[in-house]
């Protein structure tokens, strides 16, 4: 087996691999588009009322739209009512 043939194989695995690869926690569809108390209580109830946890969730949610984020005024709320 050459290295390109090796390399290929070992991607083959690791894909085969991640398929079954499930997040830990599924956000509830919807959950960023409510008001931002709402938005709070679903990241609270989302990660047993860990503030730090759910502060966490929503920036990665921030930073994955970017400029594009929908309901943006809501969302900048709700990490506002967190930080408190």
């Amino acid at each position: 087996m050459n290295k390109a043939e090796f390399i290929a194989s070992k991607l083959k695995t690791l894909a085969e691999n991640l398929s079954d690869v499930k997040p830990k926690t599924k956000i509830p569809e919807g959950l960023f588009t409510r008001k931002a108390s709402g938005i709070v209580r679903g990241l609270l109830d989302l990660t047993n009322g860990d503030k730090g946890k759910a502060m966490k969730k929503l920036n990665f949610y921030i930073n994955r739209f970017g400029e594009d984020l929908p309901n943006k005024t809501e969302v900048m709320k709700a990490k506002s009512l967190l930080k408190d």
